[in-house]
Formats: C-alpha cells, sequence, structure tokens
C-alpha cells in the first residue's frame, strides 16, 4: 500500500510542478529571472521525467519515514486520489 500510494503522490506532485495551469506562474517566473528557457532550473520545471526523480526521491523519503502513519497515508492517498480521478476524467 505505501508503495502504491508513494508512486501516486509522486505523480501528481510532479504533475503539480511540471505541467498543471496553477503552477504556470512560477515556472515563467523561473525563465524571467535565469533569462534563459534553457537554464537547468526552468528544463527541471518543465520535464515531467526530470522533475519525478527528485519529486520521488522526497517521497521515497517520507514513505520511508512514516510509512504507516496517518501524516503519511492521508495526505498520499489524497494526492494519489486527486491524480487517479484527473486521470478518468482526462479519458472521459
Amino acid at each position: 500500500m505505501t508503495l502504491i500510494l508513494a508512486v501516486g503522490a509522486t505523480a501528481r506532485l510532479t504533475r503539480l510542478a511540471t505541467v498543471d495551469t496553477i503552477s504556470a506562474p512560477v515556472r515563467a517566473a523561473v525563465v524571467k529571472i535565469t533569462r534563459n528557457p534553457d537554464h537547468p532550473l526552468a528544463t527541471l520545471l518543465r520535464c515531467p521525467w526530470c522533475m519525478g526523480v527528485w519529486v520521488g526521491a522526497l517521497v521515497a523519503g517520507w514513505a520511508y519515514a512514516d510509512h504507516g502513519r496517518w501524516y503519511f497515508t492521508v495526505p498520499a492517498l489524497a494526492l494519489t486520489a486527486a491524480h487517479a480521478t484527473g486521470f478518468i476524467a482526462g479519458k472521459e
């Protein structure tokens, strides 16, 4: 169960950082600050494969430290459910 929740939470947080409209101002600000759309930080914020490694590492650490406890399970379940819902809604 911990693995499923960690994967779902990683997928949702990665999408939030790299694709979702709500985080577009942050991505635009990074490009503006770095003055280069190909800057490594700007690339990280628009590359799901790149960001997924870092988000996955953070979520894995969180899961390792807190698996089985509500303060991992509840937020990870919410993120996983949100990702699954978005995926299903996109297929309709």
